[in-house]
């Protein structure tokens, strides 16, 4: 499939890009939501689903790198 012209990517390209991030925010909102419905602060609810989406590791607040994810109730 060629590019048409004037365009930095093929549309299949857009498209895939589109729908994975969709699919990223879609997920990262309901996880946030669902932490939120826990009782963990907003805050926290965030930076936990961020860093857990992300697998970056320690996030921000009760989950922070001094801390543990024992913060978000079982």
């Amino acid at each position: 499939m060629q590019t048409p012209v004037g365009a930095a990517f093929a549309d299949t390209v857009r498209v895939g890009l589109l729908v994975f991030l969709g699919f990223y925010l879609t997920i990262f909102a309901i996880s946030t939501i669902i932490l939120s419905a826990m009782g963990v602060s907003l805050e926290t609810a965030i930076a936990a689903s961020a860093a857990t989406i992300n697998i970056v590791g320690p996030a921000l607040a009760d989950v922070g790198a001094s801390e543990s994810y024992q913060a978000i109730p079982q």
